[in-house]
């Protein structure tokens, strides 16, 4: 900067001398020398830029040596406007100072590693800086070890591998080699072993040979996941240390490794434990039956060479190796074990009958060759029956299977075809059924049953659940007398059914012993697709005339006129059901009116079913004149039938083309009996022009008195003193209903009951009873443990309560919010009469589970399981006009919602109405016992008359779990037909065989599981069995725990070891308590018992007694499994 201003002073200085630029022509100046700018430079870590600086004259450019450091590499050069080619970055041209400025980065290199079998090694490749280290994570699989890991300049930690400094690309080697594991052999005398704790890689296996000594036989061997076949036993792969044990014994002798097994045989043989079995004894065993006794193990079955019939079911069997030795097997039942290989059983050449329900494997190809006769096989996947053909079945079951080919078995000789819920369609392929006598095709899909008409003699067929809707073969089949036919699925059971009429025709025709169960499908084949169906109609001289059009019936029907369905379903026709033909007219004869709402029903009796319904037809007199009247209860419809001796709304619906100053009187004459009343009717305001359905304010009322209502009523409705209509109204069959109601306790926390009258009153409202008697019940305490329960456990104990008791009335419960696990306001059963609810119920949670006592299922609005896909309504409406209990108010349909949803406001549609109706008209609730009944039970005791044995409990799949088995103090109440069936083994070896009844919980936890409950006569029971048709479902043995109440040898079960003590209103019970044993304390007074505890787990637990009477007796009921003994002490 001072150079060029000393230069600027100089130029002045020469101008001013020369006279300041004046206008003479002298010779011009020099110009001024070109200047020079100074460039400097700036490097940073890493490499270094030369010149450090330099001085260039303007415009001038000029270059620099860029140099890196090792390990580094150029990363930006910027300034003096220059660009970098190479290593020499050169400026722009120079107009003043600047600097060069350059930038150095570490170099980076990839380091890879890469592993062999047996090990990972992560990550795969990195970029790793000059200079850095590099980490490697190595990790051999389980059963190997790392070898060795090289590359890179590491070294091994445990698992991390650390690189020296990179300073170049580099590779990571990783070596992992197989473990070697140790396996350990232990040999019991009498023999040994081909090898001697060997060592072995990881993962594979090994073969022991065992060598008996002279004079002894092979036991066993196990260990290491191995299996013995023959004298061979080969390990699974090896993947830890493991012990290989073989054991041997004296080769007279038989020794099984399976201590349940070994029990079995002995009691098969009749020896004590102590006694040796020798292969003699064995030998001589023909039959053996092991149903769900706990084997996991065969070994020494082998030598049973004499055996002819072997039963093995439920139990966890995987190996049958050593069923292949038993060369007169004629029958073998494996259903429900984990065998995953039936290639033991291809050289069993005597073996006829094989059942293999419910095992892993579907291949068959190892029964190729043998002749079996009857066949056993259940699977959800399907068999390939291929290695069954030319076999000489003539009993063939298929369960539960997705096969659907059966033509491998076109020309076996059956006798006995079941196919429970198999995919099986077609029967066609049969064509040697001339022997064929029984026939199941429940669950199936079966609906051509031509096939069977090759029977000669067929003495049952089940149809249960199936499609099957044209019954017409059924009558060209070749049925014995008695023969047992059972059918449900998509029979029509309501209203017109020609399928009933063709089954009873069937029924007389054959002698058969006929079931119609209540199944009902949801694929049942729609009978009227295609039809098409019309109605029209018109008054003349006030009658209606109405005339019909049917086309594309494929099947004939009948039809009913109804008239004024006005928000509800069709009940009880004007004119009844009657055969119709595709086409016709008709006129109704009912009564005379100027205005009809008229509709036709047609029923083809198969499933068919279809409302046909008009508007209004004709118009408003000129005068005053009575249309139409309903008699109404709970719901303004003539859906139900009415309820004896319970009030009823009459509406007479009275229309006039201009309402007249003024009204008409109308009155009711009523006739009951001989007895004549007259009332009154309350005037509407005005007359509409067309009946006002949705109202309680447009047509004339009365209400007619409980009295009256009851059959033989007449009812004669009067227009200014005129007569002009009779109405005889149809009642149902009185039913009562009486409902004990029971406060539930837990600890210290009681449940409130809500006042009796209150609940009377809410069963009115919405169920259709005129008589309902409710009794509380002294609280009823749960189990003395625990602070918390479940609905589910109040529900069954509830139950168990109600038929100990032996009343047979409805039982419902209440019990706290708290007491419960949050999962339900309400439980019932579906169909039978005990529920469960809050103690905060305002009513609606009472008339819900009711609900279901008596068949109803839910109504879908809120989101229920199971809705009842039948109801005829919007979910969210509960479709017909709603009464209040005083006949006062209405409940509009769109705004109310059906009890038996989860909806609110609620009411109930007239279909539960009548649904309900017809559910206590086919199952009567009983009544309170009364004082003459007592007595009568009471004789019966006195005569020693055989008292029944309570069995109740839980069906899972192939499960079941008993809750409560108790004997009754009365005889025992058999359950008609339900399709299940228990069969029992007494103590004395004879078989018995009862009804079994399966609950349905509205909300049942697991679609697979059922309460189930029996009364049986009074019995010791060895075992029970519970069958469905000819299916064993699950059964249940007393097995090692002595069986019967009588049985002395059982020390821990002598009354003195049971102590019962009253003091301060409690009764308080101590004993010795022990796995799986119960008690339950009962109260007997007069023949009646009252349940203070059930199945009580607790040594020492107290009751409240104070609302007992005096006198009476304590009842003490001890039970393990099977085994119950009873204690009595009077009070």
């Amino acid at each position: 900067m001072q150079f060029r201003s000393v230069a600027f002073v100089f130029a002045i200085m020469v101008l001013a001398g020369c006279g300041g630029g004046g206008g003479d022509s002298s010779t011009p100046p020099a110009p001024p020398p070109p200047q020079s700018f100074l460039v400097s430079t700036q490097a940073g870590t890493g490499g270094s830029i030369s010149p450090a600086s330099t001085s260039v004259l303007q415009g001038n450019s000029t270059s620099f040596s860029v140099t890196t450091n090792t390990g580094f590499s150029i990363d930006n050069v910027s300034g003096c406007g220059g660009s970098l080619s190479g290593s020499t970055y050169t400026t722009g041209a120079i107009t003043a100072a600047c600097t060069v400025t350059a930038s150095f980065k570490k170099l980076s290199f990839t380091v890879s590693a890469s592993g062999s079998a047996g090990g990972t090694i992560t990550p795969v490749s990195q970029q790793i800086l000059y200079g850095d280290t590099a980490t490697i994570n190595v990790k051999a699989d389980s059963g190997f070890v790392t070898s060795a890991v090289t590359g890179c300049n590491g070294q091994l930690q445990g698992e991390v591998y650390r690189t020296g400094a990179i300073t170049a690309d580099c590779k990571i080697e990783a070596v992992f080699a197989a473990s070697i594991l140790q396996v350990t052999t232990q040999v019991s005398a009498g023999g040994k072993l081909s090898l001697q704790n060997p060592q072995v890689k990881y993962g594979e296996t090994l073969q022991f040979t065992l060598l008996p000594d002279a004079g002894f036989d092979i036991t066993t061997a196990t260990g290491c996941g191995g299996k013995l076949s023959g004298a061979v036993f080969t390990t699974a792969s090896i993947t830890a240390a493991c012990t290989v044990e073989a054991r041997f014994n004296p080769d007279h002798l038989v020794v099984f490794p399976d201590a349940q097994l070994d029990r079995v045989v002995r009691k098969a043989l009749q020896l004590d434990a102590s006694t040796p079995i020798t292969k003699t004894q064995l030998a001589k065993l023909s039959m053996l039956y092991a149903v769900d006794e706990g084997l996991t193990d065969l070994h020494g079955l082998q030598h049973a060479v004499g055996l002819r019939d072997l039963s093995v079911s439920y139990n966890y069997i995987v190996d049958i190796t050593p069923l292949q030795e038993l060369h007169q097997l004629n029958r073998l039942d494996l259903q429900d074990n984990p065998i995953t290989d039936l290639k033991p059983l291809s050289k069993l050449s005597a073996l006829e009958t094989l059942y293999i329900f419910y095992i892993p494997t579907t291949d068959l190809t190892p029964l190729a060759g043998l002749k079996l006769t009857s066949v056993g096989l259940s699977n959800q996947a399907a068999f390939d029956l291929s290695p069954l053909q030319n076999m000489p079945i003539s009993s063939f079951h298929l369960w539960s299977s997705a096969t659907t080919d059966i033509s491998v078995l076109a020309d076996a000789p059956l006798q006995f075809l079941n196919l429970h819920e198999s995919k099986v369609k077609d029967l066609s392929v049969l064509k040697n059924l001339s022997g064929l006598e029984r026939v199941f095709v429940t669950g199936t899909e079966v609906v051509d049953l031509s096939p069977l008409q090759q029977a000669k003699s067929l003495s049952v067929l089940n149809m249960i659940n199936t499609s099957l809707q044209d019954l017409t073969v059924l009558e060209t089949l070749n049925f014995d007398n008695e023969a047992y036919v059972s059918i449900s699925g998509c029979i029509d059971q309501t209203g017109y059914s020609r399928h009933l009429e063709q089954l009873k025709a069937l029924k007389s025709k054959f002698n058969l012993d006929l079931y119609i169960g209540a199944e009902k499908r949801k694929d049942c084949a729609d009978t009227l697709a295609g039809t098409t169906l019309s109605l029209n109609a018109q008054v003349v001289d006030r009658t209606l005339q109405y005339n019909w059009q049917f086309s594309g019936l494929k099947h004939p029907g009948q039809c009913a006129v109804y008239l004024d369905l006005d928000d509800q379903q069709p009940g009880r026709p004007a004119a009844p059901l009657q055969a119709c033909a595709d086409s016709g007219s008709a006129t109704f004869a009912g009564y005379q009116a100027d205005q009809f709402r008229p509709a036709i029903w047609f029923d083809n009796g198969i499933g068919g079913e279809k409302l046909i319904t008009i508007g209004e037809v004709g118009t408003a007199p000129a005068t005053a004149k009575l249309q139409s009247l309903d008699l109404s209860q709970i719901t303004i419809s003539a859906k139900q039938q009415l309820v004896a001796e319970r009030e009823g709304l009459l509406r007479l619906h009275v229309t006039a083309a201009q309402s007249p100053l003024l009204l008409p009187q109308f009155q009711l004459q009523l006739q009951l009996n001989g007895n004549t009343q007259l009332l009154a009717t309350a005037i509407p305001n005005k007359l509409p022009v067309s009946k006002i359905h949705r109202s309680l304010t447009d047509a004339y009322q009365a209400i007619i008195p409980a009295n009256w209502m009851k059959a033989g009523l007449q009812i004669t409705v009067l227009q200014d003193g005129q007569a002009v209509r009779n109405l005889t109204p149809v009642f149902a069959d009185s039913r009562p209903l009486a409902i004990r109601v029971v406060p539930i306790q837990l600890g210290d926390k009681v449940a409130t009951l809500p006042d009796l009258a209150t609940i009377q009153t809410t069963i009115k409202t919405f169920w259709p009873f005129s008589q309902v008697e409710v009794r509380a019940r002294a609280p009823y305490q749960l189990k003395a443990s625990g602070e918390k329960s479940t609905a589910y456990v109040m529900l069954s104990e509830l139950e168990d309560l109600r038929t100990i008791e032996g009343e047979g009335v409805y039982y419902y419960g209440y019990f706290k919010a708290e007491m419960g696990d949050g999962c339900c306001g309400g439980l019932g059963y579906v169909g039978y009469p005990v529920a469960v609810g809050f103690d905060t119920d305002s009513g609606d949670i009472l008339a819900h589970e009711l609900g279901h006592n008596f068949g109803r299922q839910h109504v879908g609005c809120g989101n229920p399981s199971g809705p009842d896909p039948d109801y005829p309504y919007a979910p969210s409406s509960v479709g017909s006009v709603g009464l209040s209990l005083d006949l006062k108010k209405w409940y509009s349909p769109t705004q109310y919602h059906d009890v038996m949803s989860y909806c609110s406001p609620q009411h109930v549609s007239d279909y539960n109405v009548a649904a309900v109706q017809d559910f206590v008209l086919k199952n009567p609730p009983a009544e309170f016992p009364k004082t003459q009944q007592v007595q009568q039970v009471q004789q019966l005791q006195s005569a020693k008359v055989s008292r029944g044995l309570y069995l109740a409990g839980t069906l899972s799949g192939n499960t079941v779990q008993i809750r409560t088995l108790l004997p009754l103090s009365r005889a025992p109440a058999y359950t008609s037909s339900s399709g299940h069936l228990i069969k029992v083994l007494d103590g004395q070896g004879s078989w018995h065989q009862f009804n079994l009844q399966l609950l349905q919980i509205d909300h049942q936890p697991d679609n697979s599981s059922r309460d189930f409950r029996v009364e049986l006569p009074d019995m010791t029971i060895q075992r029970f069995e519970i069958w469905q048709g000819d299916m064993l479902l699950a059964a249940q043995d007393n097995r090692s725990v002595s069986v019967g109440r009588n049985a002395a040898q059982q020390p821990l079960r002598s009354a003195s070891q049971f102590q019962l003590a009253e003091k301060s209103n409690e009764i308080c019970v101590n004993w010795p308590a022990e796995q799986d044993a119960t008690v339950s304390l009962l109260y007997q007074l007069d023949g009646q018992d009252t349940v203070l505890a059930l199945n009580e787990t607790a040594d020492n637990f107290c009751r409240d007694s104070s609302a007992l009477a005096s006198g009476g007796d304590w009842r003490l009921v001890w039970r393990q499994q099977l085994s119950t003994r009873e204690f009595r002490q009077p009070r």
